[in-house]
């Protein structure tokens, strides 16, 4: 039998639903983690605490390989769990060029200042802390997109709710 492999050391699918969480309890109890908000956040707490170690099983075409979940803030981010972090993002944001001005949702581009990167693993955590830090609200069902420019910085487009955009300056 071989070991777990290591989910930090990977691209692993955190929030991919055909991904089976496990929580194995100091007494050897495995038991099965929904792939719910509830349910990760509960593992998510408890994994933190040192009371479970989480696993997860992510099938393949002809086999499925088992993980150690060691990345806990993967974890908390795909599935939007709060998570003691006191980062601020700095970051610059402006409308982007193709936003049309009046649908419900404005493209807005992001540039972080921080050092952050954002991506679909953890655009839940970046939309709390959007809306804590700044009253935005961002989708998260529409995704994030990049590109960067030979010398410029990376530029993140997100889709925010145009009523909670506070002023048009970054």
């Amino acid at each position: 039998m071989s070991m777990p492999r290591s989910a930090k050391d990977s691209p692993f699918p955190y929030s991919a639903s055909q991904v089976c969480y496990l929580a194995l309890d100091g007494e050897g109890r495995l038991t099965q983690v929904g792939h719910d908000f509830r349910s990760a956040e509960e593992a998510y707490r408890r994994a933190a605490a040192g009371e479970i170690r989480l696993y997860a099983v992510w099938p393949g075409q002809y086999h499925s390989d088992l993980f150690a979940i060691d990345d806990l803030n993967a974890l908390a981010d795909a599935f939007g769990v709060e998570r003691p972090d006191d980062h601020v993002h700095d970051l610059e944001w402006q409308l982007s060029p193709y936003d049309d001005g009046k649908s419900r949702y404005a493209d807005v581009q992001v540039i972080f200042r921080c050092g952050c990167t954002l991506g679909q693993g953890n655009i839940r955590k970046f939309s709390q802390d959007m809306y804590r830090q700044k009253g935005w609200n961002v989708a998260v069902s529409k995704g994030v997109s990049s590109s960067r420019g030979p010398a410029g910085p990376e530029i993140f487009t997100i889709r925010e709710e145009r009523r909670t955009l506070h002023s048009a300056e970054g």
